[in-house]
């Protein structure tokens, strides 16, 4: 009879209603002594947190340094081309001309994209030239024409395309041997250091991602006093040459 009376009151109770949170089930409220299921909330949704993978993602990647012109450069180039170098003076006009072979090395690093500062040096010689002086020529034996020049080289790439200008202004030296081999005998003369501009065209095709093969085309000009004692006179001095260029930048 006991069990009977707390049963009914448990459930009369349970009819009456809650006073508190704690007296619904689960999740559920209580509001106005009827437990409820709470309402979504209607403030601004949320947006999910990326996660490092996510963030890393989402970060611009850097370019690719491949087939580009930056960090160390370094040039080779080899070729063929013509030599020549005329001087008057009261003695007469004297030319020395003749068919060249060529070779420089540039060493540098870029300041930008496609921008090259550079040290370059290069070289010209012709074996047995043609002589004229005074109108009067010949090809003499065991004779040999040299120029030699090194300074400064600035060059740009123009990409995708890896067509190049470049431009050098250095000092110079025109060099004769006549008489005799380079290691003996002979007569060697050589002028006043001067200046000297060169101005180069190419294009490269790219064999790997820093190094370039092509083909260099370039034109020099040169001015030299003599070694005479007074009043030298000037030694002009005019080259082309075109050849292989092996870049890597």
């Amino acid at each position: 009879m006991l069990l009977l009376i707390i049963a009914s009151g448990l459930a009369l109770a349970q009819n009456d209603g809650c006073s508190k949170d704690a007296d619904c089930k689960g999740d559920r409220i209580c509001e106005n002594r009827v437990c409820v299921s709470p309402q979504p909330s209607r403030s601004e949704p949320v947006l999910p947190v990326p996660t490092p993978a996510q963030a890393t993602l989402a970060q611009p990647h850097e370019a690719s340094s491949a087939h580009r012109h930056r960090g160390l450069f370094l040039r080779p180039d080899i070729g063929f081309g013509y030599l020549t170098a005329s001087m008057s003076d009261l003695g007469g006009d004297y030319t020395i001309s003749g068919a060249a072979a060529y070779l420089g090395f540039a060493i540098g690093g870029s300041v930008a994209d496609g921008v090259i500062l550079a040290g370059h040096l290069w070289g010209m010689g012709a074996t047995s030239p043609n002589i004229t002086a005074n109108g009067q020529g010949g090809a003499p034996g065991e004779t040999r024409l040299g120029f030699a020049a090194i300074g400064p080289e600035f060059d740009y790439y123009f990409m995708p395309a890896n067509f190049f200008l470049g431009a050098t202004l250095a000092l110079s030296r025109v060099t004769l041997r006549t008489g005799g081999r380079l290691t003996s005998g002979g007569t060697d003369y050589s002028t006043q250091v001067g200046l000297a501009g060169q101005f180069a065209v190419g294009k490269e095709w790219w064999v790997s991602d820093s190094w370039g093969l092509g083909l260099k085309g370039e034109v020099t000009i040169t001015a030299n006093k003599d070694n005479s004692s007074s009043n030298p006179p000037t030694w002009m001095g005019f080259a082309f040459a075109v050849g292989f260029s092996a870049t890597y930048n």
